[in-house]
């Protein structure tokens, strides 16, 4: 939840796109963390590009899918998801949204309150990849299912923001 509160905050206070109305635009049963006119982007938070777990079959299929990662570390002077959501209900638009706060308050349930207000992790930056282009796979046979992995993105290319920005 830290990297998808830390993309709606970065895209907000960098580019003031406000992406609150499509995260989770299903609750809980969203196949992707945000779904903006027929694109999706799944965030997932790591310390390193070199190993970021990965549902193969949620983003690698026909749909038009973007992968960001969150790049973060354990760092007292960072941030909590308290104080991240904190700043995010400053945003006008943010803590005016229903939706986002019902979508919100259900994945704090998930979570264990110690580290929602003590683990603290500092943002190292955004990288988002267009998901056509990293898939590591070119055929998988019809018989695997439900595979998961940890793939390493050093040397993949990420796509600019700017890019982004045009799509969304």
């Amino acid at each position: 939840m830290f990297g998808e509160l830390s993309l709606i905050y970065y895209f907000y206070t960098n580019f003031k796109i406000n992406l609150v109305p499509y995260w989770h635009t299903s609750g809980s049963y969203s196949k992707y963390d945000f779904s903006v006119n027929g694109t999706n982007i799944e965030v997932k938070t790591s310390n390193s590009l070199k190993e970021v777990q990965l549902k193969h079959f949620q983003i690698f299929n026909d749909d038009q899918n973007f992968l960001a990662i969150s790049l973060v570390e354990n760092n007292n002077s960072g941030v909590s998801l308290k104080e991240l959501e904190e700043k995010l209900k400053k945003i006008d638009e943010v803590s005016s949204d229903f939706n986002f706060i019902i979508n919100l308050e259900t994945e704090k349930a998930r979570l264990d309150k110690s580290d929602f207000t003590n683990k603290k992790l500092k943002l190292l930056g955004i990288k988002i990849y267009d998901c056509k282009k990293i898939n590591p796979f070119n055929e998988i046979p019809e018989n695997i299912t439900n595979m998961e992995y940890r793939m390493d993105l050093l040397n993949c290319e990420s796509i600019d923001n700017e890019i982004i920005k045009s799509i969304l």
